[in-house]
């Protein structure tokens, strides 16, 4: 639910396919696990919600950013609500590795470790600027944030174990320079 996680996923998809050029990668809109009409009522309703109540969005992040206990009822619900989909959507495949850039797709992935015992490697990319206690699963494995102090955050006890920092991966044609021109500038290997 917004361009900013899907041009998350964009970058870290040509990412991978530029490191690993024969891995197969496959894109999957959380938000649709509950159909397509769902998917576009709750982006109408996230759209109304922050130009008409803007406030309201206001009471749920500033609970959710102080309250470990309102914190966990959230986590749990969502990763409820989406995890069982996720569950089918996942059967019969064997996936190496799980890449989620949007919260719920975490909260369905932590949902899937602790109910279903699902065991691949699950990885959370961070792309937003504050980690939001959403964004943070004991279940998952690794989360990949861009700043150093998200664990403070999160609120969640042992985050910084799994906490990863770096610079977010950047889309072809960002910028004027070509990738193997800024390395040889910057006289890093190509």
């Amino acid at each position: 639910m917004g361009e900013g996680h899907n041009a998350a996923a964009a970058a870290v998809t040509e990412a991978i396919e530029e490191c690993w050029p024969e891995c197969g990668v496959e894109t999957l809109d959380t938000m649709e696990l509950r159909g397509v009409r769902f998917a576009r009522a709750a982006r109408w309703a996230y759209g109304f919600q922050l130009s008409a109540l803007p406030w309201s969005y206001a009471i749920f992040y500033d609970w959710l950013s102080r309250s470990e206990r309102f914190a966990r009822l959230a986590r749990a619900s969502v990763g409820a609500f989406f995890g069982r989909r996720l569950a089918k959507v996942l059967a019969g495949r064997d996936p190496d590795l799980v890449i989620s850039t949007y919260p719920f797709g975490s909260a369905a992935l932590d949902w899937l470790r602790e109910k279903r015992g699902y065991s691949t490697v699950t990885v959370t990319y961070c792309p937003a600027f504050h980690v939001h206690p959403l964004w943070a699963y004991r279940g998952i494995d690794l989360h990949f944030v861009m700043y150093d102090s998200a664990a403070d955050d999160a609120l969640l006890p042992g985050f910084q174990q799994s906490m990863r920092l770096g610079a977010p991966p950047v889309r072809r044609g960002f910028g004027a320079m070509s990738r193997p021109e800024a390395r040889r500038q910057l006289g890093l290997p190509q």
